[in-house]
């Protein structure tokens, strides 16, 4: 099974990433990225970019589709990814699945073949934008569990994923605004 483990910390009001845990059968380890500019031993790291912030929004809705199971959206369909235009968290996750930056090698790592397991794991509608509209970035694998953890406590049913995913919509939202 594919596994990532998002760890969040929060004050009440902001929502950030600090920390995550990926592991997938193509893997010898488990990977380990770490927010910041310096990560410790052997973590990768990450900044809290755009292109982390529509990965991190686009796992806390797979979790939510997953939780929900039949009740709802189903893991792996389209309609549980994320969706935008040029200046939107979709477009960044987009831009960086293309370009394949350090953070996402660190973060997915590479098969024993050198292809980007990132490539593997997400699918895209119209990536790189290429025709007019939106870019739409989705998890087509329902055997990906996403965990998710907030100040040392873990993150459970449908109402509290919700609340994180409402948290960093809202922050997505306002940055565009302020864009």
């Amino acid at each position: 099974m594919i596994t990532i483990k998002l760890t969040f910390v929060s004050d009440g009001t902001t929502l950030t990433l600090s920390k995550t845990r990926f592991r997938h059968p193509l893997l010898k380890q488990e990977l380990v990225t770490v927010r910041g500019s310096t990560a410790p031993g052997m973590a990768g790291n990450f900044r809290w970019s755009s292109g982390v912030r529509g990965l991190a929004l686009l796992l806390v809705k797979h979790a939510v589709a997953a939780e929900c199971g039949t009740n709802g959206t189903a893991a792996g369909d389209p309609s549980a990814g994320i969706e935008g235009d040029e200046g939107s968290l979709a477009a960044s996750l987009d831009y960086a699945i293309s370009k394949q930056p350090r953070w996402i090698d660190e973060m997915f790592g590479t098969t024993p073949q050198g292809v980007p397991i990132s490539k593997l794991l997400f699918r895209r509608i119209n990536p790189d934008r290429k025709r007019p509209g939106p870019v739409t970035v989705f998890i087509p694998n329902t055997d990906f569990g996403v965990f998710i953890e907030v100040n040392g406590k873990s993150a459970r049913g449908v109402r509290e994923l919700l609340d994180l995913e409402g948290r960093l919509t809202l922050f997505a939202e306002s940055v565009k605004i302020a864009s």
